[in-house]
């Protein structure tokens, strides 16, 4: 079982850095149409979070094959993947959502979007994991079981896929990366509040402001 931090704790030894990771998310418009994602740190901003750790479970609900030896009865599989963290640090922004843009422009943008999940990083932390470290799981989910996804969705209006499409799909999802960018002063607001909230964090968070 993954080791869990409270929030406000940071690993004996870690000397946190000046820069976040902002964690690519779910393409909203594609796996919103047979799924639901539900995200798993939202309530644990300023808590240590691990590379590996899930960050959101996908449950993807599939309608049983009608038998008639059965009575005709069909019943429905729920099929659940994981989405794991790409790397080590302290989340500052825990929630994890679908995107609601193309969230390949995530991976070209130099925008910030302070409502992604955030992560900042310790100062010596290896090179983030990529999508496909992220998201091999909820891609081999989908394609396994993409019968619904070849439907119109019962759940929103939204058509039929081809498998070409769905399969274009989730390689563009297992083709995003994590982004760096520069902690201060995007989340400045994120920092004050956590060494309010948390005065334990003031010795690992006080280099940022410094840094101003």
């Amino acid at each position: 079982m993954t080791e869990q931090y409270r929030r406000g704790e940071v690993p004996a030894g870690v000397t946190l850095g000046t820069k976040m990771l902002l964690v690519p998310a779910v393409f909203g418009g594609t796996f919103s149409h047979s799924g639901a994602l539900t995200g798993l740190r939202d309530r644990t901003n300023y808590a240590w979070i691990k590379r590996g750790d899930p960050i959101a479970r996908y449950r993807l609900t599939v309608p049983r094959l009608y038998l008639p030896f059965l009575g005709g009865m069909a019943g429905e599989i729920e099929h659940e993947a994981l989405v794991r963290c790409p790397s080590s640090g302290l989340l500052i922004h825990g929630r994890y959502d679908y995107s609601n843009d193309d969230e390949r422009e995530f991976s070209r943008s130099d925008g910030h979007a302070p409502v992604r999940m955030a992560i900042l990083l310790p100062d010596d932390e290896p090179p983030a994991e990529d999508g496909r470290f992220m998201f091999t799981d909820l891609a081999r989910c989908v394609w396994d079981n993409r019968e619904p996804f070849l439907r119109p969705s019962r759940y929103w209006s939204m058509g039929a896929m081809t498998e070409a499409h769905l399969r274009q799909q989730l390689d563009a999802q297992l083709a995003l990366k994590p982004r760096l960018v520069d902690a201060m002063p995007q989340y400045e607001d994120y920092f004050e509040e956590a060494r309010t909230e948390f005065p334990q964090l003031r010795p690992y968070l006080k280099h940022l402001f410094r840094a101003q």
